[in-house]
């Protein structure tokens, strides 16, 4: 925090203001990094600055470190200011969590191109997009078997104009960091086709089990912190009894609590209702990465139910 107030007080920001941009040396001195990112300041771009730091690291970092870093910040800037600290602090995180959702809206095109995400690869009349953690190799030959409709261990395919859509949706997820199936490989020649991660032994949640509720209300919570929603309940436990998001194109943004717990109040293939259990609703607070304040205003909405009717 008061490396940035540094910078800013210099007259200068930084238009990709994160902590992977600050190193730390041995010393514990801290240095910012990607100076071609530095640009003269002026009070928007200050502003943008501290919302960008908060959102790029909100999904990585807990509220407490994240109001340590504001309140460095604003302790070196404007200590007159102190008694405005926690409204200031809250309004910057309220931003944060919206920049952050618009920002891999933005940037979700890299999953679809060359880029640091995914690797362009062409073999013949075969052309796909692959994840760089994947060989060459490994990527050519999972295509090759889904294409011949061979068996794809640990994979899942996905064929047709439905391929795009959920690559997409699930390279939107894996931004977010929500567990979700991971995309693989994206063929685009000579058919459309998408390949995901399979997990083996998911299964359906039971309605029954404390568990699973707690396990769904941590998937529904990181959804809506993330300011997302599913408008269909295409999801299920892995073997360790997490709950992902199976696949699915059907996520959207989120804007109103009760309309994005509509899923989970009416689970189509059991017909129970989450939303009423209190280990749902404790993991769904728990999944909040905002303020306190905003996890109470949450925790409040839960426990009333009359407000999700």
């Amino acid at each position: 925090g008061e490396l940035v107030a540094d910078l800013h007080s210099a007259g200068f920001t930084h238009k990709d203001a994160h902590p992977g941009n600050v190193l730390v040396d041995a010393s514990a001195q801290t240095w910012i990094v990607d100076a071609a990112s530095i640009q003269k300041a002026t009070t928007s771009r200050i502003t943008r600055d501290l919302v960008q730091a908060a959102g790029e690291s909100r999904e990585r970092t807990s509220a407490r470190f994240r109001a340590r870093f504001l309140l460095a910040y604003l302790r070196r800037t404007d200590p007159a200011r102190r008694s405005e600290a926690a409204a200031r602090i809250e309004a910057i995180e309220g931003a944060a969590r919206i920049a952050r959702r618009q920002h891999v809206a933005a940037e979700i095109d890299r999953w679809s191109r060359e880029s640091g995400v995914v690797a362009r690869l062409v073999d013949g009349d075969l052309a796909l997009l692959a994840r760089h953690s994947l060989s060459r190799t490994e990527a050519l030959a999972l295509a090759h078997t889904a294409i011949s409709g061979g068996d794809t261990p640990n994979a899942r395919v996905v064929r047709g104009h439905q391929a795009r859509k959920v690559w997409s949706t699930h390279a939107r997820l894996e931004e977010h960091h929500v567990p979700a199936a991971r995309p693989l490989v994206l063929v685009e020649s000579p058919r459309l086709l998408g390949i995901f991660t399979a997990l083996p032994g998911a299964r359906a949640a039971r309605c029954e089990s404390p568990l699973d509720a707690r396990a769904f209300g941590q998937l529904a919570g990181t959804l809506w912190d993330r300011g997302l929603g599913l408008r269909s309940l295409e999801v299920a436990i892995d073997q360790y009894g997490a709950a992902f998001v199976d696949l699915t194109s059907r996520v959207s943004d989120a804007v109103d609590l009760a309309e994005h717990l509509a899923p989970w109040r009416d689970d189509s293939s059991t017909g129970f209702d989450w939303t009423s259990s209190a280990d749902f609703r404790a993991a769904f607070v728990t999944a909040q990465r905002g303020s306190r304040l905003q996890r109470a205003a949450v925790r409040a909405i839960l426990l009333a139910p009359s407000t999700l009717s």
